[in-house]
């Protein structure tokens, strides 16, 4: 996953640090990364999460590991 990861865009990969291992608020990740505004954030923030999901998918045996994974907790 981690290589997976590091494929997404330099913006993308600071947007989804911040937010889910960081646990930066929008409004703070908006600053920090020179957003015009939360909206703007949120749009940018749903395209990388959906491109790292489709990079997943993409990987059929490490797809059905994770949602195994996640669906046994």
């Amino acid at each position: 996953v981690m290589d997976l990861f590091e494929t997404l865009g330099e913006k993308c990969k600071n947007i989804l640090l911040a937010f889910y291992y960081e646990n930066l608020s929008m409004k703070e990740i908006t600053v920090k990364e020179g957003f015009s505004n939360e909206q703007v954030l949120r749009n940018k923030k749903h395209k990388c999460l959906k491109a790292l999901v489709e990079k997943i998918q993409n990987h059929p045996t490490l797809y059905q590991t994770l949602k195994n994974a996640l669906q046994n907790g």
